[in-house]
């Protein structure tokens, strides 16, 4: 939703609302009023607190559903690819609109120019793919993530679901599998309970 949680309210009584933004560092609000059943992704989030379940994205516990436990804060250290850590992130200094005719997967060069945020070229800091970048034309806030690069080559990984994303979206379909189950059991008739 891109205009907030608040734009949810007045749409009607929601069954599922999944926050799944990763906000690694803002407070978590309390979901469970806003849906019949929530599930939080990532920091912030605690089973049974402020959403129904949780799911711990860390990558050694990544996939964990908690239903009475916070997932873990993060560290502030993004996962190695290829050798690279927090470099493969090219960060907006201060706001502007961004523009941009690369595609994800497009090989770039050190210093290869990807687009411009208002009038400054931004550059790629190493050789590699590129493996996210924000939508052309979009008005950005400074700070944020504006585009990753992959340095593996050819092995990388830009497309799909790589592994850790997989194991999130099978935790949170499973989550919400097992809460269809549990209402189908409690909502049946009494009969069909009876074996």
């Amino acid at each position: 939703m891109p205009d907030g949680r608040m734009s949810l309210i007045v749409i009607r009584s929601l069954d599922l609302l999944v926050d799944a933004r990763l906000q690694k560092h803002d407070a978590a609000p309390d979901l469970r009023p806003l849906a019949g059943f929530t599930v939080g992704v990532g920091p912030g989030f605690c089973g049974g607190s402020n959403c129904h379940v949780a799911i711990e994205t860390r990558p050694e516990k990544v996939g964990r559903v908690l239903s009475d436990s916070a997932a873990d804060p993060s560290d502030g250290e993004p996962r190695r690819i290829g050798g690279r850590g927090g470099e493969r992130f090219v960060r907006v200094p201060f706001a502007g609109r961004w523009h941009t005719a690369m595609e994800i997967g497009t090989r770039v060069f050190k210093d290869f120019v990807i687009g411009h945020l208002g009038n400054a070229l931004v550059r790629a800091p190493f050789d590699g793919i590129l493996r996210g970048v924000v939508r052309d034309g979009t008005e950005v806030p400074a700070g944020v993530k504006l585009l990753e690069i992959d340095p593996r080559g050819r092995r990388a990984v830009f497309c799909g679901l790589d592994s850790r994303a997989e194991a999130i979206a099978k935790a949170v379909a499973g989550s919400v599998a097992s809460r269809k189950r549990a209402i189908a059991t409690n909502s049946a008739p009494a009969h069909s309970l009876i074996k």
